[in-house]
């Protein structure tokens, strides 16, 4: 059954709609802690700074209602790291970021589990223009605030075969399901929260490592052999 309110971001502002009401336009509102459980649609123009900047507000109600996936870290703290200005020079072949379903079945013993969950990457094309995602842990959160944010409603189940047998069941397309507001910001804080802290010094030095890195493989200080 659909949520009773619809929630649309557009840019900087939140707006939301009662699906079922005689007015069925939408209203502005200031925050999302109250529709948590509507359903959601998101501009293209949309960011993930511009979600971030919604979440402001009440980020310390989101911070207690998504304590497991923030790592019960305070979400002001990723706010804040989202806001710094971004440094990077580096060109990335991300187009933008998304929320989509990841969804799979597991076969082993003669018993079926399965589940559904949202998944935030980034979305970009491989070198014959089709669809190519990209992680998102090892990317600073203010390197990333600037990419729009898209929803993927299309769920496609993946079917896992662990009793090596022949199933009544492949791979299928489930159709398309809503996110709610909560399923979107599950999904992203799931994965923000990859390293824990944004300040700590375990996540300060992996990033810096990769930056390292990077930047040796673009000065051609290292080099990959191609093995025989």
């Amino acid at each position: 059954m659909a949520s009773l309110y619809h929630v649309r971001i557009d840019g900087p502002k939140a707006f939301v709609r009662n699906r079922e009401g005689k007015d069925k336009s939408f209203r502005e509102i200031d925050s999302l802690a109250s529709n948590l459980g509507s359903t959601i649609e998101i501009s293209p123009e949309t960011t993930l700074g511009d979600l971030f900047n919604l979440l402001r507000k009440h980020a310390q109600i989101f911070s207690v209602v998504f304590a497991d996936q923030l790592g019960n870290h305070s979400l002001d703290i990723y706010l804040d790291s989202a806001a710094k200005e971004s440094h990077s020079e580096e060109e990335r072949d991300i187009e933008y970021l998304e929320v989509s379903w990841a969804s799979e079945v597991d076969i082993y013993k003669g018993t079926r589990e399965g589940y559904l969950l949202p998944d935030f990457h980034g979305i970009g094309k491989d070198e014959n223009g089709n669809r190519q995602f990209y992680g998102t842990s090892f990317i600073r959160l203010e390197d990333l605030a600037k990419y729009p944010l898209r929803l993927n409603k299309k769920t496609n189940v993946m079917v896992n075969d662990l009793d090596n047998t022949k199933c009544d069941i492949d791979n299928f397309d489930f159709g398309e399901v809503e996110f709610t507001v909560y399923d979107v910001l599950s999904g992203i804080f799931n994965e923000i929260s990859f390293f824990g802290d944004p300040r700590s010094g375990k996540a300060a030095k992996i990033l810096s490592e990769i930056d390292q890195a990077r930047a040796a493989f673009d000065n051609g200080k290292i080099i990959f052999e191609e093995q025989e």
